[in-house]
């Protein structure tokens, strides 16, 4: 993980005013980073969101989670007044919204949508079809593993019924998952192909990512690239995160969400 952009926790909490003073963008991942994978957001991390919106910066999360999953899990209506927003971005980008709170209810306004046609689902789905059909996998397939969204195709490889204690186990070191990724972009080379999750892939349209997505981000809010940071865990190959530190965007790469609320609690108290 060679990278002038990543930046490690430990040398963030070193120097954090060094990384930060010129930040008024901070985007953060939700798997593994803000919340447990799957899980909600902790108490203590919801109330640093709710005491950092509330700074004079602008808050983003990005995930390769659908958007309803996303809101459930970071209690979005809680988080927010009617003075703030916050954006977010679903399936690693192909989506970004922003959310405010208005006469009493949360408005949805639409940044940007990179929607897959019928032609699209098709051409996925029969290649993933095939693939997984000759993978042998160690465990057996409980449930469907194609799901469609309206923006990208995700492989949920040992199916959607697959116990949760199984799911933590199925595939750690992600191996499973790059020798799928790598037999996908064989055949589907037009597509972005990434691990999402602790068993799937997701599958969207060529350059949707979560670098692009921060990109239209900053033209957004006005602000510039120097401006942005990202904070995130999957900054390994095939990992869903790396291709904004490659995009030359400073990311701070967080191993846990106990090292993410640390680097929440050095924030609510720097800005």
């Amino acid at each position: 993980m060679v990278n002038n952009s990543i930046i490690t926790f430990t040398q963030f909490k070193a120097n954090p005013h060094k990384y930060i003073h010129d930040k008024k963008l901070f985007i953060f991942d939700l798997d593994n980073t803000l919340a447990q994978n799957g899980k909600p957001i902790s108490k203590i991390t919801k109330k640093f969101l709710e005491t950092l919106i509330k700074k004079p910066i602008y808050l983003g999360i990005i995930s390769g989670r659908q958007l309803e999953n996303i809101l459930q899990r970071i209690y979005v209506q809680k988080i927010l007044d009617t003075k703030n927003s916050i954006f977010i971005g679903t399936n690693n980008g192909a989506c970004l919204y922003e959310f405010k709170i208005k006469n009493n209810k949360l408005q949805k306004y639409v940044i940007n949508q990179e929607l897959l046609t019928t032609m699209d689902y098709e051409k996925i789905t029969k290649v993933v079809k095939q693939i997984l059909k000759d993978i042998k996998l160690p465990i057996p397939v409980r449930g469907k593993q194609i799901i469609k969204t309206p923006s990208s195709v995700i492989a949920t490889i040992p199916g959607i019924d697959t116990p949760e204690h199984i799911k933590n186990k199925f595939d750690p070191d992600k191996k499973i998952r790059i020798r799928i990724i790598s037999k996908i972009k064989e055949l589907l080379t037009s597509y972005n192909v990434n691990i999402a999750g602790r068993t799937s892939i997701d599958i969207t349209k060529h350059k949707v990512n979560k670098a692009q997505a921060i990109k239209l981000l900053i033209k957004y809010v006005n602000l510039s690239k120097n401006n942005a940071i990202f904070i995130g865990d999957e900054f390994y190959q095939q990992g869903n995160d790396l291709i904004v530190a490659q995009n030359k965007i400073s990311s701070i790469f967080v191993q846990n969400p106990t090292q993410t609320q640390k680097l929440l609690s050095i924030l609510v108290n720097l800005l």
